[in-house]
């Protein structure tokens, strides 16, 4: 259910005229939540909520990858492989507090600060980066 719900949350998200459907809006509203000691206000109208919910559901979504996919028994060898690259390239794992969302969001303004020329395109990619610089990958 947990997933259905990250799903919907990350579709809804993504095809809306939020900020971040771009690295450049999901990074000014990352950047303001920062600024404010990642704290939610209201005067920030939605941007620390934002940035929180897109990379928690990230972060939900990255993590099912690691622990709820099946096991790779049974599986031929290319179907192995391919799981196994899902794991590297998408897993997420070890962020199980605010904090560690809060270090991931600290990582990504740093990360995309200097790089304008990024900022149109979608964050999701990077927005996993840096989930997995703080928290690694699978296991």
């Amino acid at each position: 259910m947990r997933v259905l719900f990250t799903g919907i949350v990350l579709c809804v998200m993504v095809s809306s005229s939020t900020n971040a459907a771009s690295i450049g809006g999901l990074y000014k509203d990352c950047k303001k939540f920062a600024d404010n000691s990642f704290e939610i206000r209201l005067s920030d109208n939605g941007s620390g909520t934002r940035c929180s919910i897109y990379f928690s559901a990230i972060r939900d979504f990255a993590s099912e990858i690691c622990i709820k996919w099946p096991d790779e028994d049974g599986f031929n060898a290319g179907a192995k492989n391919a799981l196994n690259v899902m794991r590297k390239v998408y897993g997420v794992g070890g962020i199980d507090d605010a904090s560690g969302i809060n270090a991931s969001i600290q990582h990504f303004v740093n990360a995309v600060a200097n790089k304008p020329e990024d900022w149109k395109y979608s964050p999701e990619s990077d927005v996993v980066k840096s989930l997995q610089k703080i928290g690694g990958a699978c296991k």
